[in-house]
């Protein structure tokens, strides 16, 4: 679960699975599915201004990205790598 951290929504950030959208910030939250080995980024060029985001929460198995972890955009793609799971 990713989480806006100073807008309530912001529906042109979309977040990239394998550079494919999966996810707009439609509210202030958005829940991706992933798989080990899957690329997550974050592409904010549709905004100018300074963006937050937050790794809300993962799945226990998940070991990459982690909680917690805080993304910043200025008017470009932010990546997060590729997701680790605990069982690879």
């Amino acid at each position: 679960i990713l989480s806006l951290r100073d807008y309530s929504l912001l529906p042109h950030l979309k977040v990239l699975v394998n550079s494919e959208v999966r996810g707009t910030f439609q509210s202030r939250y958005v829940t991706v599915p992933v798989h080990s080995g899957d690329t997550l980024a974050i592409d904010g060029t549709f905004y100018s201004q300074p963006l937050s985001i937050e790794v809300l929460s993962t799945s226990k198995a998940i070991t990459s990205p982690r909680s917690g972890e805080i993304v910043h955009l200025n008017g470009n793609v932010a990546h997060l790598g590729r997701v680790a799971a605990a069982d690879h």
